[in-house]
């Protein structure tokens, strides 16, 4: 009714000012959107609610 729109994030690179991390999981390469916890909206040019979601991380080590 007002026009909002989805925030399209999966796949995305993460950006801090329309997304919002809950969770990291180890993943190449980092730094990338890789599960949408709750969608997020856009009216015009301002966020409403950021988008929730799970972002790739660097690999964890193994530490011997």
């Amino acid at each position: 009714r007002h026009d909002c729109q989805e925030i399209v994030a999966a796949g995305e690179p993460f950006d801090p000012d329309v997304h919002d991390a809950v969770r990291q999981v180890p993943g190449q390469p980092a730094g990338i959107v890789v599960d949408v916890v709750q969608p997020g909206y856009r009216l015009n040019d301002r966020i409403v609610r950021p988008a929730r979601v799970v972002v790739s991380g660097a690999r964890e080590s193994s530490q011997e």
